[in-house]
């Protein structure tokens, strides 16, 4: 985004929600701690890091219309 927009994003400001390959189902969040599980209170909801580094929040209900294409960026699409 640097090179194209000249816009710097530092790791707290942006939030990568992970999806299944090949489908709409939300996994997660992008954990930016160092190691997983990580000593941090973040930690300790229920499935955050049963996957290593995907972060689940505490309360947090996915909502597919707040990843509508004019509210969001897709950095990396997977294609079969």
């Amino acid at each position: 985004m640097l090179q194209m927009e000249q816009i710097g994003v530092a790791h707290h400001q942006a939030a990568l929600a992970l999806f299944r390959a090949g489908s709409d189902e939300y996994r997660g969040h992008l954990c930016n701690f160092k190691q997983c599980p990580a000593d941090k209170r973040d930690c300790d909801v229920p499935g955050c890091g049963d996957v290593s580094f995907l972060q689940k929040f505490a309360n947090f209900r996915f909502r597919p219309e707040s990843f509508a294409t004019d509210r969001c960026v897709l950095l990396f699409q997977r294609h079969p």
